[in-house]
């Protein structure tokens, strides 16, 4: 389990915002301090929309435009709740999902070396895109501070922003805590498809035993890659259904407000630089799990051209067993839903997109 010591640093950065996740062996000052930033993180949620209310109502006149605002940022407050609910109750599924992992990569008996230097790529990737993401949040969500007290541009979003900075985060790290599980199962997806590739390559030069042998492999494979697929599945569900619904109203909200204030002369740039924020995270998941989506539909062509290589074998057990594989990938496909309700993949980015501009156009005759 050497990608889960390699990761580490992620999943404590995750825990910090309340983004309870679990792996194998936590000691337990780890597991103390899980509890006590979801404790921490809770305790926020719950007095921080208070204040809010409290300071909102007595100090500042609440326009059309700010009420609006408000009821957005009391949405992250709610998905963040959601979050540290639903990481703490799904600690079995998580652990399961380790575990399961685990017994995949003892699956690669001989070929650890080529595990490890994946594991190694995946972790660089990780690193990469977290970072460039991490720098484009703070960079934007710094400069728009510092531009509104330069040029006291708006008290009341200044506070609720900053007082909400928590909440937001936490939104933007469940996309992005997803995208390293989408990438850990995504990894063997593409180790499978490249173990297929080579029983088809090898499939007349291996012995009748050796190609069982393969074959049984490839059986067992792809069942724990679909159960790993489900365990995430599993504990990324009402959070993110919230979170897309969440992300769909803000990115409709920002194009009317600015489409409203480019037609009157007045145009809110940092509505532009959050409306980027926001497409940029949301496409970055759901390029992920097209990737990931496009990578297992790989798999039924590949394993045909197994079956092809031994059609016409001595031993029709052969056949038989790659025509099991076929039927096991047809039944087991592997996919990003969040809790039956869609799909994640680029077929919902255009869902989103159309339903965006639908109601955009309504805001437009109605509101503007």
């Amino acid at each position: 389990m050497n990608l889960v010591v390699s990761l580490k640093y992620f999943l404590v950065y995750f825990r910090l915002f309340g983004i309870s996740l679990y792996s194998p062996n936590m000691t337990k000052t780890m597991r103390r301090f899980v509890i006590f930033f979801a404790s921490i993180n809770f305790i926020y949620i719950t007095f921080t929309p208070l204040l809010l209310i409290l300071n909102s109502s007595r100090k500042f006149k609440l326009s059309d435009r700010s009420f609006l605002y408000i009821i957005l940022y009391y949405g992250v407050f709610f998905i963040h709740a959601v979050t540290i609910l639903e990481t703490l109750t799904t600690k079995k599924n998580q652990l399961h999902f380790w575990n399961t992992l685990e017994k995949i990569e003892e699956t690669f008996a001989k070929d650890k070396n080529c595990l490890k230097k994946k594991n190694f790529n995946l972790k660089r990737k990780l690193i990469y895109c977290f970072s460039v993401l991490l720098f484009v949040s703070m960079t934007c969500k710094i400069g728009l501070w510092i531009s509104n007290r330069l040029f006291k541009i708006r008290g009341d979003w200044f506070m609720i922003d900053t007082s909400s900075f928590i909440s937001q985060e936490c939104s933007r790290l469940n996309y992005f805590s997803q995208y390293f599980f989408i990438e850990i199962l995504r990894l063997h997806v593409t180790f499978y498809n490249e173990k297929i590739r080579e029983v088809a390559k090898m499939a007349k030069k291996y012995t009748e035993s050796m190609l069982f042998s393969e074959l049984n492999l490839l059986n067992v494979r792809h069942s724990l890659i679909w159960e790993l697929n489900s365990h995430v599945n599993s504990f990324f569900k009402w959070r993110q259904i919230f979170n897309f619904l969440h992300s769909f109203l803000n990115i409709t909200n920002l194009l009317f407000w600015i489409y409203h204030g480019s037609n009157i002369g007045k145009l809110d740039y940092k509505m532009i630089v959050n409306l980027i924020q926001y497409i940029i995270t949301l496409v970055h998941l759901i390029y992920s799990c097209e990737m990931l989506k496009e990578e297992a539909l790989r798999s039924p062509a590949l394993i045909q051209e197994v079956s092809q290589q031994v059609a016409y074998a001595p031993n029709h057990e052969l056949y038989n067993s790659v025509m099991i594989i076929s039927m096991q990938i047809h039944h087991e496909k592997i996919s990003i839903n969040y809790g039956g309700f869609f799909r994640v993949d680029m077929s919902l980015l255009t869902t989103m997109a159309a339903t965006t501009t639908t109601y955009l156009v309504m805001f437009i005759q109605f509101f503007d």
